[in-house]
């Protein structure tokens, strides 16, 4: 009777314990994942951020912590993927970029890598200014003065002013067209993004989408790709220093996937 009873009560306590857990909110789950990290439990860490993410919430400071979690638990390519995902969300996240530096020097060494030219270094630099919602509030604020502009010159009877307020509405029209193709950029690439990382083990990059295929490098966890082509269940990469060719799609991960680990 006595076990009886014992067995209920532990019966009862688990299922208490599981409810509890089920209601948590997303930032209780996110503060319990930075106490586990604080407490350097990083792979308990990692599965309470990872469980968040996919559970649809998640946000470049989520993915930044992850990355960081990844790197304390001995995984740098994983921390790479998560440091270049918190990047794809918000371009503007210093401390992400500073550490993605850092892996990447400690992880990839003196990697070869073929140079941007002028207008792509101009543009990726003008878009880590700030995240593509910022450029979108920039967007409207600058359609704003444009249409202020607009009116000022309409209605201003000096010709000079006519004439500052006609300039200026075109140099702000032109910023807002910046803003907005920055925006629409920054949401497709989250979307749409057409790089990826190799996190869990080096991949051969064959001449063709085929086994067979003649063997041309291998391509080290950490490096980002570039994918050029799509052949299921082959992909076309380019990777940092120029090579072309194609990998199995299970040995890259995507920067528009939730998560560097797969779904079990």
């Amino acid at each position: 009777m006595n076990n009886l009873k014992l067995i209920t009560v532990l019966a009862f306590w688990m299922f208490a314990t599981a409810g509890i857990a089920l209601s948590q909110t997303p930032e209780e789950k996110y503060l319990k994942a930075n106490s586990l990290y604080n407490e350097k439990q990083y792979e308990k860490s990692i599965a309470v951020y990872n469980d968040l993410i996919r559970s649809g919430y998640f946000s470049d400071e989520i993915y930044y912590n992850l990355g960081n979690a990844f790197f304390r638990n001995n995984d740098p390519a994983s921390a790479i993927w998560c440091f270049e995902k918190c990047l794809l969300l918000n371009a503007a996240h210093d401390d992400a970029r500073a550490n993605l530096d850092f892996v990447n020097r400690l992880t990839l060494n003196n990697q070869e890598i073929v140079p941007e030219n002028f207008l792509s270094y101009a543009w990726n630099s003008l878009s880590a200014t700030m995240s593509w919602r910022h450029w979108a509030i920039a967007f409207l604020a600058s359609l704003a003065l444009f249409l202020i502009s607009i009116v000022v010159f309409l209605i201003s009877a000096s010709n000079r002013n006519r004439r500052i307020f006609f300039v200026a509405s075109i140099i702000v029209f032109i910023c807002a067209m910046i803003a907005l193709t920055q925006s629409i950029t920054g949401k497709y690439n989250i979307m749409h993004s057409h790089k990826a990382i190799v996190v869990r083990e080096a991949v051969q990059l064959k001449s063709s989408p085929d086994k067979r295929g003649t063997a041309l490098a291998m391509i080290q966890p950490g490096i980002k790709v570039h994918i050029a082509e799509f052949k299921t269940p082959w992909l076309k990469v380019i990777t940092p220093d120029g090579t072309q060719g194609w990998v199995p799609e299970e040995g890259v991960v995507r920067l528009n996937a939730v998560s560097p680990i797969p779904v079990e």
